[in-house]
C-alpha cells in the first residue's frame, strides 16, 4: 500500500546527477526546468533547487531524452514541457528568459 503523498519515479523518467564523486541524486526529468553551462560546470535548475555539476553540457546531453529536452544554444538545454512562452528567439521558463541561438 502506498502513502498518499508518495512520489514514484520510473527509471526512464529520472536523471542521476552527481553531487560528489560518491553521491548521486535521482531527479525526475519533469522537475528539471533547464540546464545552463558555465565553463566546465553545468547548473541544472529544477523546481526544487539548483545542482552544480563538474561536467560539460555536451556530456550531460547524452543522458537526455529528446522527448523532454532540447539544446537551444551552446549554453542552454531546456525541458520542452516547462516552456511557458516563446517570443521570437526568446523562451520563458519559470519566469526566466532564455535566448535561442539563431541556428536552432
Amino acid at each position: 500500500m502506498k502513502a498518499d503523498n508518495a512520489i514514484e519515479y520510473r527509471l526512464d523518467e529520472s536523471l542521476f546527477l552527481g553531487e560528489t564523486q560518491q553521491r548521486y541524486v535521482k531527479v525526475c526529468k519533469m522537475d528539471v526546468l533547464y540546464m545552463r553551462a558555465k565553463g566546465s560546470w553545468v547548473d541544472v535548475i529544477t523546481t526544487r533547487r539548483t545542482y552544480r555539476l563538474s561536467t560539460h553540457l555536451g556530456n550531460l546531453t547524452t543522458q537526455l531524452d529528446d522527448a523532454f529536452f532540447f539544446r537551444i544554444s551552446r549554453s542552454y538545454v531546456v525541458n520542452l514541457h516547462r516552456i511557458d512562452a516563446v517570443e521570437g528567439y526568446n523562451l520563458t521558463v519559470a519566469n526566466q528568459t532564455l535566448t535561442m541561438a539563431r541556428y536552432v
